[in-house]
């Protein structure tokens, strides 16, 4: 149970902790999906970074004549067609719960869990059509994420485990839309970046999210996340 400030989330109960003050912006630059340096053991995440490269020196036989050169090349030629640098991670594409089908808190809830999914999916794979499919235009932090997404020049090796400790939501009829609110852990990982291979640790987080629904499809138009300064170990104990 989370006990501390007032809620500022639409009437967040108490037990769950929110920042007060201009919360639809204080997301910003935190990440659930670990790539920020708060959540990553060591290495860079620079975006503009340059790229990997692969380079094949054919050996020295095979530079001394037309024929051998012509040889080497096709030789480099199905090297790499199974040698690729590999440039993303694995990881099973999340199904959208049945519960999304019911325009109610619980489908809100069901939606917002799914969402999270999504952007731990898009850091692995980064993949991120069903992300953008859900994340609404007025949702800073959503564009964001797909943004950095996007230029991200780093991948997870897996998609991390996922768990939920609290959920709550509710309908708010003077907006005409659904609040949620979630607490719980996402697993550790490895992260491989043009730099090299850090460890992104386990990490808490407490979201809360606006959803709406429209034509029977979750729309997110807010979000606004809390996370601790360090991560945390695998046996649930803060670092």
């Amino acid at each position: 149970m989370y006990t501390g400030e007032a809620a500022t989330l639409r009437g967040m109960k108490p037990r769950f902790v929110w920042r007060p003050a201009a919360w639809r912006y204080a997301a910003l630059g935190l990440s659930i999906l670990f790539v920020l340096p708060v959540l990553v053991g060591c290495g860079s995440t620079d975006s503009s970074s340059p790229s990997p490269t692969l380079t094949v020196v054919p050996p020295e036989s095979l530079q001394t004549s037309d024929a051998a050169n012509k040889e080497s090349v096709e030789t480099n030629n199905d090297a790499d067609s199974t040698t690729a640098v590999k440039e993303a991670g694995e990881a099973e594409k999340p199904v959208p719960p049945a519960a999304m089908e019911n325009v109610d808190a619980d489908g809100a809830i069901a939606a917002a869990e799914y969402y999270l999914l999504l952007t731990l999916y898009g850091a692995t794979t980064l993949e991120t059509e069903d992300l953008e499919k859900m994340s609404g235009a007025e949702c800073a932090w959503c564009q964001e994420e797909i943004r950095r997404l996007k230029g991200w020049t780093g991948y997870l090796e897996t998609m991390p485990e996922f768990e939920i400790y609290e959920r709550q939501g509710w309908y708010d009829a003077e907006q005409n839309d659904f609040v949620v609110a979630l607490a719980g852990k996402r697993g550790s990982s490895q992260l491989n970046s043009p730099e090299g291979t850090s460890e992104a640790r386990a990490q808490e987080f407490k979201v809360g999210m606006i959803l709406e629904n429209h034509s029977d499809q979750w729309v997110v138009t807010d979000i606004y996340m809390e996370l601790p300064e360090d991560g945390i170990s695998e046996d649930g104990a803060e670092q």
